[in-house]
């Protein structure tokens, strides 16, 4: 159903979308990739999603439980299906075609990568759900061992909600545009900004959302340094409470929120509210 559009789309098109992208395939430069590796990293785009959105853990266990789950529900859901075969086969070339693309490309797959494949788990857990038939020995092990691993599933993805709940509405929540924008409107005009940030390399900083707000929302011309190099005296400093702990991997956020370090710059303190202290440096 969340493919029909595309799949309408295409065939007004006389599938120009879909032409377009086997020939991008076909007409890519080749990598240093062997055939080996290609053929890993075509099974593994699709096992990384138990890791990634299903299974997020460290340990071995949720690697091993990603394992049997995934491979359980989708060797059961296409044996057992009995329903509509062209849909399925949708399903299935689309599938196929982003997996192989993914064979060839050796970065990082973030999971927002993977948003055509990411409900391919679901589905055939509710096919093989659908077809098998508890009223025999072995399915019925099978049955309760996959109901089993989607409670698990929603009890470790319930506690990601959670914690990213209580990062945006609990007392020790992280800071949102709205109190950007609260802090900004009590800032000189023209003053400058310098963004200390305490996630990773790599990760978003403060400064671009600083810019993106006092552009169209506050309008008050401030002066907003990226590089904590470049902090001054007489610069202000917009000092978070809390910041998220940033996994510095290709896994999904954990959403831990740590309480922010001192300020450790000569400083005086200029303005305070319930999610952030804001300093003159002198």
């Amino acid at each position: 159903m969340a493919l029909f559009p595309y799949w309408k789309g295409e065939f007004s098109r006389n599938w120009r979308n879909s032409k377009e992208i086997i020939l991008t395939i076909i007409n890519a430069k080749p990598n240093d990739l062997t055939l080996w590796e290609r053929l890993s990293r075509f099974f593994y785009n699709y096992f990384e999603l138990g890791q990634q959105a299903y299974f997020t853990g460290f340990s071995w266990f949720y690697v091993i439980i990603s394992l049997i789950f995934l491979s359980l529900v989708l060797i059961i859901g296409i044996y057992k299906f009995k329903g509509n075969k062209t849909l399925l086969y949708f399903i299935g070339f689309t599938s196929l075609l982003y997996l192989y693309a993914a064979s060839n490309y050796d970065g990082i797959y973030f999971i927002h990568y993977k948003l055509i494949i990411l409900l391919i788990p679901i589905i055939f857990a509710s096919l093989s759900l659908a077809y098998l038939d508890i009223s025999q020995k072995g399915e019925n092990i099978i049955t309760y061992l996959i109901i089993g691993c989607i409670i698990f599933s929603i009890v470790i993805n319930l506690k990601l909600d959670y914690k990213y709940l209580s990062s945006k509405y609990a007392k020790q929540r992280l800071m949102t545009p709205a109190d950007i924008v609260q802090i900004f409107n009590q800032l000189p005009a023209k003053s400058t900004i310098c963004t200390f940030d305490p996630k990773p390399l790599g990760w978003l900083s403060y400064a671009q959302p600083y810019k993106y707000i006092d552009k169209y929302i506050t309008k008050k011309e401030l002066n907003i340094l990226s590089k904590r190099k470049l902090c001054q005296s007489g610069n202000y400093v917009i000092y978070p409470n809390y910041y998220m702990l940033q996994r510095n991997d290709h896994l999904f956020p954990d959403f831990t929120i740590k309480e922010n370090q001192l300020l450790h710059k000569k400083s005086t303190l200029f303005l305070e509210t319930p999610v952030a202290k804001v300093y003159l440096l002198k």
